[in-house]
């Protein structure tokens, strides 16, 4: 590998450094294969190691010198403890009462869901009840016990499929709360930094 290549795949690699860093970081590497010589170019490239580890070297000094040179503010850490001692005799009932109107919802969205298995399962006990009593009809009126055994045959089976769609129903919708509730525990509501 020669030193154009090297140079080349090393600025590749820092490639999203600020122009300023890569520039400075260039220039040390040229100045010193520049006091190496044409002679000694073979000894620094062997000595640096791979451009994607001398990259990554960088970069990590870089960062750490940014870390270091970033130091703590402590006016902004009592303007924020100031602001959560003020802030707590609101905060803290109003998070109180979205806990409860979460679990207002979940219980409603139950109490929705027995309200229409309840629905359901009267439609199946009437049609088991008309389907009685259309057996019984049928010794005084062969049409109109027929009818009425069709039309509660009819609330049987729409009875039957209606709770098992709202088994189907509850299955998803719980599924989704669960998947919503772990997508939301996993991020923690953090943001990326850049």
């Amino acid at each position: 590998m020669t030193r154009y290549e090297y140079m080349t795949e090393l600025a590749k690699q820092l490639r999203h450094l600020p122009k300023k860093d890569l520039e400075d970081t260039l220039d040390h590497f040229n100045e010193y294969f520049d006091e190496a010589g044409p002679d000694g170019e073979t000894a620094i490239i062997e000595e640096l190691g791979p451009p994607s580890e001398a990259a990554r070297e960088i970069l990590t000094n870089l960062f750490d010198k940014q870390m270091a040179d970033e130091k703590p503010q402590h006016h902004n850490i009592i303007w924020l403890l100031g602001l959560a001692i003020l802030a707590a005799p609101v905060g803290l009932p109003l998070s109180i009462c979205l806990l409860l109107l979460f679990v207002l919802l979940i219980l409603l969205v139950l109490a929705g869901l027995i309200l229409l298995g309840c629905f359901w399962i009267s439609a199946i006990l009437g049609g088991l009840a008309h389907l009685l009593f259309a057996l019984d009809l049928l010794r005084l009126s062969w049409s109109s016990g027929l009818l009425i055994a069709g039309l509660s045959l009819m609330s049987l089976a729409i009875g039957l499929l209606g709770i098992q769609a709202s088994f189907r129903f509850a299955n998803k919708a719980i599924l989704f709360v669960l998947n919503w509730v772990a997508k939301h525990i996993r991020t923690g509501g953090s943001h990326e930094t850049i």
